[in-house]
């Protein structure tokens, strides 16, 4: 990924935190344990943040098939760090994977997994 897909790619787990108004300490060290794995930078991550706070930031796609569905599960992961999907997480989380191209059933695969995994 190009550097500044990969801002992109943590804008959209930083929105995903911030959509039920506050992150928590793990959503922050799930952000962090994902820019360390996709190779980013501090300083991209700093981007990054100011990129997802800005108003109707909306997540989008970046990168190959592969980088688009580990963003998903990172998304996810940001999510669910805490226990449970909030209502107010589960519609980002949700129309990026419409925008994706996963379906209901792959989703489920992916949340199962992903709790597994946490």
């Amino acid at each position: 990924m190009s550097d500044e897909e990969k801002i992109a790619y943590l804008a959209n787990l930083v929105a995903v935190s911030r959509a039920d108004g506050s992150v928590s300490p793990n959503e922050t060290h799930a952000i962090e344990a994902a820019q360390k794995r996709i190779g980013a930078k501090k300083t991209a991550l700093r981007k990054a943040d100011t990129l997802a706070q800005r108003d109707r930031f909306i997540p989008t796609v970046v990168g190959s098939f592969s980088a688009r569905i580990a963003n998903l599960e990172d998304m996810i992961a940001v999510s669910l760090v805490d226990g449970v999907l909030d209502q107010a997480e589960k519609p980002v989380v949700l129309a990026f994977a419409k925008s994706v191209g996963i379906t209901n059933e792959q989703l489920q695969l992916i949340l199962s997994e992903v709790r597994a995994s946490l």
